[in-house]
């Protein structure tokens, strides 16, 4: 009877305990930050997002205002910088909703941006009865085509849970930009000497050869059995589903679809299988054209041919096309991306590789990016330094990073972040940045939304 009560009691301490502190977290201020203390913005772009993140979800409907200040630069869509939302009398009032973990106001050149020298615009979070000013609440946008970010924190987004985007990350500049998963199916090299057809290894894209080249003579008879056999994952080895997918590591020699030959009677047809809802399968069939490549394409059991000229284009990797609207948008230019982040298509052994669809995948820009794991036994995230940097393993395979930041997870386990690591990435203009991983999942818990932080490693 005495060990019952006494345990008795001691649980109904720990309850009253745990009653308390999560009290005392829900009576405690609400703290609002700005998520960086600079971004960029050049001429040419689009805009850049500001994000002001709370140290949890607010309660209850509000708004929050940001103040802005430059002695240089004057607000308006006709000078040089505009918000949205709009600004009035130079500070922006922004809503929010009761859960929301974050708020987000677009910065935008004006029509009469011209950036001879930096210039930059100040933001800050004035006192607010609802909220508690944290340690940042300042930041900087600057005005400049030569910006390098000394730091960051950035939330990759791949649309949550779905994985519906992929996320192309610039360091340099404190930059994310998103395109839907399914918005393209092959990538074509822009090289002057190159004549290679990459998959969307993200949106988990295969393409099989067959030993034809008259896209008329193809029907759904030439693919009976594909179904079961083009898959990802692909468990039987035997079936070589390796061979229809292009190698992880970003090898070119080593692509299911391969270099597009000079003579054209050498170019064979492929089918292609798309994943996602709507998307049918393809042949096609690609020859060289001036400057670039021809691909003919239909679905596998139509005669209604439709033909594509594809330019390359010097400034990008590759040249972007999805098999039902053409020529699209995809990654950033070159110079001007670092990792992506998303979904892939990797190789695993199972007796013999197959095909298997990796979710929080990263992967590097192949042009003049690299990467370094670093184990913190051997030195730590805060003491690295330029002098270190020699003593690093780089590697430019576009899968270096890969999964290599977080633990799996299997059956009754959840994937997890190692903390036993952090990486240094070399970008193309010569940056050399460490980075770390702070969360796998959004602050709510949901997949799809790791944050990152990194800092400019300088010499």
């Amino acid at each position: 009877m005495k060990y019952s009560i006494t345990n008795s009691i001691l649980l109904a301490g720990l309850l009253l305990l745990g009653i308390s502190a999560c009290e005392e977290e829900e009576s405690a201020p609400i703290r609002v930050n700005f998520a960086n203390e600079e971004v960029n913005l050049a001429e040419n772009d689009a805009s850049v997002a500001v994000e002001i993140s709370f140290s949890r979800p607010v309660a209850a409907d509000g708004s929050i205002s940001i103040d802005l200040s430059s002695t240089t630069l004057t607000y308006g869509e006709s000078a040089d910088f505009y918000t949205l939302p709009t600004a009035s009398d130079l500070t922006v009032t922004i809503p929010y909703t009761a859960g929301d973990e974050s708020v987000v106001m677009e910065v935008f050149p004006g029509a009469g941006l011209n950036i001879e020298q930096s210039e930059s615009l100040v933001l800050s979070l004035p006192a607010n009865e609802a909220l508690e000013l944290g340690s940042q609440s300042e930041m900087t946008v600057v005005f400049s085509e030569n910006f390098i970010a000394q730091s960051g924190t950035i939330e990759l987004n791949a649309g949550g849970a779905s994985f519906g985007l992929q996320a192309f990350v610039d360091l340099s500049k404190n930059k994310q930009t998103n395109v839907e998963k399914y918005s393209w199916d092959l990538g074509f090299a822009s090289e002057p000497d190159e004549f290679k057809v990459i998959l969307n290894s993200g949106a988990y894209v295969m393409a099989r050869r067959l030993d034809l080249t008259d896209l008329t003579q193809v029907n759904a008879e030439d693919t009976v059995g594909f179904g079961s056999e083009m898959a990802i994952p692909q468990y039987d080895p035997s079936i070589g589903a390796a061979d229809w997918v292009d190698a992880p590591n970003g090898d070119l020699s080593d692509l299911a679809i391969g270099t597009v030959a000079s003579t054209d009677s050498e170019n064979q047809i492929f089918i292609v299988k798309r994943d996602g809802e709507g998307r049918n399968w393809k042949k096609i069939r690609i020859i060289r054209a001036d400057n670039g490549y021809q691909i003919e394409y239909a679905d596998i059991d139509s005669d209604q041919i439709s033909i594509a000229d594809i330019t390359k284009e010097d400034a990008y990797n590759f040249t972007f096309f999805d098999l039902d609207e053409g020529i699209t948008d995809v990654q950033p230019e070159k110079e001007s991306w670092d990792i992506q982040y998303g979904t892939y298509t990797n190789l695993v052994n199972f007796g013999g590789f197959i095909p298997y669809g990796y979710s929080d995948f990263i992967t590097l820009n192949r042009y003049q990016t690299q990467v370094a794991k670093v184990l913190i036994s051997d030195i730590s995230y805060a003491d690295i330094t330029a002098e270190d940097l020699s003593n690093l393993t780089f590697s430019s395979e576009i899968n270096a990073l890969g999964s290599d930041w977080r633990i799996g997870g299997g059956p009754g386990t959840e994937p997890a972040l190692y903390d036993d690591r952090f990486f240094v990435i070399l970008d193309a203009q010569n940056n050399y940045y460490k980075l770390k991983f702070n969360r796998l999942t959004s602050s709510s818990g949901e997949r799809g939304y790791p944050e990152l932080t990194y800092e400019l490693i300088t010499p």
